[in-house]
């Protein structure tokens, strides 16, 4: 029976001509597969390297000036866009592993485990080098749907009766008051209680300011003034404190 069997294998193989595929063919789809895998985790690591740019840069305490709760917050402020792309690369990960010598000897679990893991650790050293913040910058300014994450945030941060203002420096005054031209184009006096700056803010540079609207029009009397980059600007009561 064995023999039957063997020799209908090797007709056929005589009548269909087939030839076997050499060894240089198996180890190229490898290498691919091994470097599109190292590739996806290097994406993956960049991805987390922006999520945690994002999340520890994100002005969590702000909550309490826009009647939110903090647990709606967190849930409109959480980098959506690079959780699903992590989660695309993951996939990937999983797919590429699979695929390559290797791929059968592990579940599909410990891959994915395995991917987030790496991912992570790399993502944590590239976001110490600033790579997050390069990225999310440069999204910023390239990618329109990504432009419309950015507009949201100068959205939370155009409040002034509840104590929000964001825009850009026009003018420095003295050392505790200076005009800014908010995000959507009008211009606000800028009064501080006694502000002695670590740094004084910049022409064209761009703030983040905790305060409260004058009964007057267009004033704004500032208690705490952050760069929109994430740098707080200090005042004086800080300064003794350091």
């Amino acid at each position: 029976m064995t023999t039957n069997i063997s020799d209908k294998i090797i007709d056929k193989i005589r009548v269909e001509k087939i030839t076997p595929k050499p060894r240089w063919q198996f180890l190229l789809k490898n290498y691919i597969f091994w470097t599109a895998f190292g590739l996806s985790i290097a994406i993956g690591s960049l991805s987390f390297a922006v999520i945690f740019h994002t999340t520890l840069e994100n002005d969590w305490d702000v909550y309490r000036y826009l009647d939110k709760n903090i647990v709606t917050f967190i849930f409109i402020s959480l980098p959506y866009f690079w959780i699903i792309f992590l989660t695309i690369v993951l996939a990937a990960d999983y797919y590429e592993y699979k695929h390559t010598k290797l791929g059968y000897r592990y579940r599909g679990y410990l891959i994915v485990l395995g991917s987030i893991t790496i991912s992570f650790v790399l993502g944590a050293g590239s976001f110490y080098l600033g790579m997050g913040k390069i990225l999310d910058e440069t999204f910023a300014r390239k990618v329109p749907y990504y432009h419309g994450i950015i507009q949201h945030k100068k959205e939370v941060w155009n409040h002034p009766e509840q104590g929000l203002l964001a825009g850009k420096v026009k003018k420095i005054i003295d050392e505790k008051d200076f005009n800014i031209e908010d995000f959507q184009g009008g211009i606000w006096e800028i009064r501080g209680n006694n502000i002695i700056w670590h740094e004084m803010p910049k022409i064209e540079e761009e703030v983040k300011l905790i305060g409260e609207k004058s009964s007057g029009c267009c004033v704004f009397l500032m208690k705490e003034a952050r760069s929109w980059i994430g740098k707080e600007i200090k005042g004086e009561e800080e300064k003794e404190d350091d």
